[in-house]
C-alpha cells in the first residue's frame, strides 16, 4: 500500500509519515504519562525504521499515540541535547555562548520546548558512529544537561497532552523541522558539547581535597582526632530514622531513589533522597514542596541539618549536644576512603594506632584514607526487614525497568565475569571495553555502549604497559571521542583486597564520579580475599562475589571481573564453558553474566561464549588485530559459519551467468540442504547481493561475487574498540 501525504503535520498519520520520509525512526508513545513506547517490542527500531504500513496501523486509530524519535545512525546521526533542571536560565546562557562561538549554528538546530518545562535541541551530525546517551552537566539537585544518542529516544512535537504526566505539550520553537535537519560537522558538535559542559557544577577533585582540608562549620569531623557528633550522625543515621518520627512516609521507591511524602499530604511526593549528593558524596534530602516546613522548596539538606531543623529549631549547637548524649561522636580512625593508587608506608613519629591502613590518590591528590575494617555503606530504608508476597496477576500488571546495558546485549548492570586461559587476550579485550565505554563508541566494532566513567584495576600490569597498549588502541581517534576516552577512563595498578579495604575503596570511587558506569577488576586472584582454611571454597567464593554484587546493584554500576579458566589437558575440547571457570561454582553462580574467551594459541580468531540472567546463551566469533590491539566481532557463530556457504553460492552463480540457478542446482553444487540454502539465500537477497528471477537465483549485474564477506577489516563502521 502507498499512502500519500497531503501536508506534514495535518494529521497524526501525516506527521508520522513526515518523520519517516525525513529519515527519522519514529515510535508510537503511550498516552498514560509514562513516556513509554506503545509497543511490546520496540528495540528493533533502533536498527531499522518502521515502514509506512506499520505507521498506518499505529496512527490511524481514533485515539492515536504520541511520537518519539529514535536517536543514532538509524535516524541519520540524530541526537538531542536535553536541558532539564533550571532550564530557562541555563538554556538561555548556553544559546548565547553558542551563537557567539559559531554564529548561525543554532539556526540549523530544531529547538523544542518540553513540558517539564525544559528544552530539546535536536541535530544530526557527521560523527560516526553516534555516541550513546551522555551526561554533560549536573548540579547538586541532579542532571542539568544530558544527551540522547545511539539507541535512546525522546518525545516529539505532535504528542497528545496525555503523553506527559504534566499534560503540557512539546512545542517547536525554532529551526528546521526534524525531518529537514542537515548534518552539522563533528567540530560544530564539539562546540555544542563543550559549552554545555561549562555548566557542570559537580565537585572537581581539587575542590574536594580543598574542602576536606579547610576549616568549616558543622558538621565537620576530626578535631584532634575526635569525630564530631554531627559528622558521626551524617554517617550512621538513616533518612527513615530522621523523617518517619516526624510523620514523613515513603511514597514510592525507584532504584536507589526514595520519594517521601510530607505530613498532612494524602498522595504524591514532597522530597527525594538517593538522587542528590553533597560534595563528599553524602546523600541529601532534596525538597520540592512549598509546604514542607521547616524545609524550603528547591533546597537540599544533609542529615545533620535536617535533624537540627526538625528537632531543635535549627539550633545546631543544641542538636550536636543531643547527639553527643546519644553516643554519637566517637574517637576513631577516619573511615573515609576514596580513589586511585593504594599507598602503604611505615609508621611516622605518630603512634601506629593513629596511622591509616591505606590511603587513596587521584592524579597525585590525596582524597582519603581508611581502615581495613571499613565496609561500604549500602544501607537500608528501615531497620525493619520487610518481605512482600505478591500474586502473579499483580506481578504481571506491574511495569519493570528493562536491564541497563553497559555493552548492549553482552554486558549488563550488575556483576559479570570474563574468563579465559592465560595470555589469550582477556586483558586486551577488557581495556578495549574500558576505552569504548569511556569514549561512547561501539564495543567489538558493532555493539552500542552506555557511556560512563570507567575504573580499570590493571593489577597484573605496570602503568608503562597500560600506556603502550592504550596508545595503539587510541591511534587515529580525534576530538571529543579521544578526549572522553582519556579523561573518563581512570587506571590503577595496585589495590587492596576485597576484605582489606578494597571494597570500600571501590565505593568511594563510585561516589566521587557523576556518571560511574563500569569497574573492571583484572584479575580476580589479585583482588579476592585470601583463602581461609576453616571455610570451604564454595562458601568463600560465593560470599566474596556476593559482596561485590551487592555493591554493583546498590549503586547501579557494572562490575566486570577478569578470571582464568581451568587448565585443560592437551587436545581436550571445552564443554560447558561455565564449568571451566577456575575456582568453585560459587564464583559463576553469583554472577549476573559470564563470558568466556576461547582461543587456540597463535590464532587470531576466537570464540566469545556468553550467558546471563538477561542474556540467554550465545557465541560470537571475534578476531584480534595485532596492529591496533583490538578485538572485533565477526558475527554470531551461526552467522560466521554461514560465510563459506555464501561464498560457494556466489562462486556457482558467477559460473552460471545470466541463467542463474535453482535451489536444487545450488544444493547439488554446494552440498547444502535445500532448507538451509533457502534461509541463506533469503538473507543474501535482503543484503542485495543476489536477486531472484522466477525460480532462479542470479547475481545482479553490478554485484560481483566478491562483495559479500562475513567481516570487512577495512570497514569504517564503528569505533575500533
Amino acid at each position: 500500500m502507498t499512502l500519500k501525504l497531503k501536508a506534514p503535520g495535518n494529521s497524526p498519520l501525516g506527521l508520522a509519515l513526515a518523520y519517516l520520509r525525513g529519515g527519522v525512526s519514529v515510535l508510537p508513545i503511550r498516552r498514560d504519562g509514562t513516556k513509554g513506547p506503545a509497543l511490546a517490542e520496540w528495540k528493533v527500531y533502533q536498527a531499522c525504521r518502521p515502514n509506512e504500513e506499520e505507521a498506518e496501523s499505529w496512527w490511524s486509530s481514533k485515539k492515536p499515540p504520541g511520537f518519539a524519535a529514535v536517536c543514532g545512525q538509524v535516524s541519520g546521526g540524530l541526537e538531542v541535547l536535553d536541558f532539564d533542571l533550571e532550564a530557562d536560565v541555563i538554556f538561555a546562557a548556553w544559546r548565547e555562548e553558542v551563537e557567539e562561538a559559531s554564529p548561525g549554528l543554532l539556526s540549523r538546530l530544531c529547538v523544542v520546548r518540553t513540558p517539564k518545562p525544559g528544552y530539546h535541541a535536536w541535530f544530526r551530525s557527521e560523527l560516526h558512529p553516534t555516541p550513546g546517551n551522555t551526561e554533560l552537566a549536573a548540579g547538586p539537585a541532579g542532571k542539568l544537561i544530558e544527551t540522547r544518542g545511539e539507541g535512546g529516544y525522546a518525545l516529539l512535537p505532535g504528542c497528545p497532552l496525555e503523553c506527559h504526566e504534566s499534560r503540557r505539550p512539546y512545542e517547536k520553537l525554532s529551526g528546521p523541522a526534524l525531518w529537514d535537519l542537515k548534518p552539522i560537522t563533528a567540530a560544530e558538535r564539539d562546540i555544542l558539547f563543550k559549552i554545555a559542559r561549562r555548566f557542570d557544577r559537580t565537585v572537581k577533585v581539587a575542590a574536594v581535597a580543598a574542602a576536606a582540608a579547610a576549616p568549616a562549620s558543622h558538621p565537620m569531623p576530626h578535631a584532634n582526632g575526635q569525630l564530631r557528633p554531627g559528622d558521626d550522625f551524617e554517617r550512621r543515621a538513616t533518612w527513615a530514622e530522621i523523617l518517619e518520627p516526624r510523620g514523613w512516609v515513603v511514597d514510592r521507591v525507584r532504584g536507589d531513589e526514595i520519594h517521601w511524602r510530607r505530613p498532612g499530604k494524602d498522595r504524591g511526593s514532597s522530597a527525594t533522597t538517593g538522587r542528590c549528593k553533597g560534595q563528599d558524596g553524602a546523600d541529601l534530602l532534596r525538597v520540592f514542596s512549598s509546604n514542607a516546613l521547616p524545609f524550603e522548596a528547591g533546597q537540599a539538606y544533609g542529615k545533620f541539618n535536617a535533624y537540627a531543623l526538625l528537632e531543635h529549631g535549627g539550633d545546631h549547637s543544641a542538636a550536636a549536644a543531643a547527639l553527643a548524649a546519644s553516643d554519637y561522636g566517637e574517637k576513631r580512625r577516619d573511615p573515609r576512603p576514596v580513589l586511585g593508587k593504594v599507598a602503604m608506608g611505615p609508621p611516622t613519629e605518630h603512634s601506629q594506632a593513629d596511622e591509616p591502613d591505606w590511603k587513596l590518590y587521584l592524579d597525585g591528590v590525596l582524597l582519603g584514607q581508611g581502615s581495613d575494617e571499613d565496609k561500604p555503606e549500602l544501607g537500608r530504608i528501615s531497620r525493619t526487614r520487610a518481605h512482600e508476597i505478591e500474586t502473579l496477576s499483580r506481578v504481571m500488571q506491574k511495569p519493570y525497568p528493562e536491564p541497563r546495558w553497559t555493552v548492549h546485549g553482552l554486558l549488563s548492570e550488575g556483576l559479570n565475569i570474563l574468563a579465559g586461559a592465560p595470555k589469550q587476550g582477556k586483558s586486551m579485550l577488557s581495556l578495549n571495553l574500558a576505552l569504548t565505554v569511556a569514549a561512547g563508541g561501539r564495543a567489538l566494532g558493532d555493539r552500542p555502549v552506555t557511556q560512563g566513567d570507567v575504573l580499570y584495576l590493571s593489577l597484573e600490569d605496570r602503568m608503562r604497559r597500560v600506556k603502550d597498549r592504550a596508545a595503539k588502541m587510541l591511534d587515529g581517534l580525534e576530538g571529543g571521542v579521544r578526549e572522553d576516552a582519556t579523561s573518563r577512563l581512570l587506571v590503577v595498578t595496585s589495590w587492596d583486597r576485597l576484605d582489606s579495604g578494597g571494597l570500600k575503596q571501590l565505593e568511594l570511587w563510585i561516589k566521587s564520579r557523576t556518571s560511574p558506569g563500569l569497574i573492571i577488576i583484572d584479575v580476580w586472584n589479585r583482588f579476592c580475599p585470601r583463602a581461609r582454611g576453616n571455610v570451604n571454597a564454595y562458601s568463600q567464593d560465593a560470599e566474596a562475589m556476593a559482596h561485590l554484587k551487592a555493591l554493583a546493584d546498590h549503586h547501579g554500576v557494572t562490575v566486570l571481573v577478569i578470571h582464568h579458566t581451568r587448565k585443560l589437558p592437551p587436545g581436550a575440547e571445552i564443554g560447558d564453558f561455565i564449568s571451566e571457570v577456575s575456582g568453585s561454582l560459587g564464583l559463576a553462580g553469583t554472577a549476573d553474566g559470564i563470558m568466556a574467551l576461547i582461543r587456540t594459541r597463535g590464532e587470531s580468531q576466537a570464540s566469545l561464549h556468553y550467558t546471563g540472567r538477561d542474556l540467554g546463551d550465545g557465541e560470537l566469533v571475534v578476531e584480534f588485530a595485532k596492529e591496533s590491539l583490538t578485538w572485533r566481532c565477526l558475527g554470531t557463530a551461526k552467522e560466521y559459519q554461514a560465510g563459506p556457504l555464501q561464498r560457494k553460492i556466489l562462486d556457482h552463480l558467477k559460473k552460471c551467468g545470466n541463467d542463474g540457478a535453482t535451489v536444487t542446482d545450488l544444493a547439488a553444487a554446494t552440498g547444502a540442504k535445500p532448507n538451509s540454502l533457502r534461509m541463506v539465500l533469503g538473507r543474501m537477497r535482503s543484503d542485495e547481493v543476489i536477486t531472484r528471477r522466477g525460480n532462479n537465483w542470479v547475481l545482479p549485474p553490478s554485484s560481483p561475487s566478491s562483495t559479500l564477506k562475513p567481516y570487512d577489516p577495512d570497514s569504517p563502521d564503528g569505533d575500533r574498540f
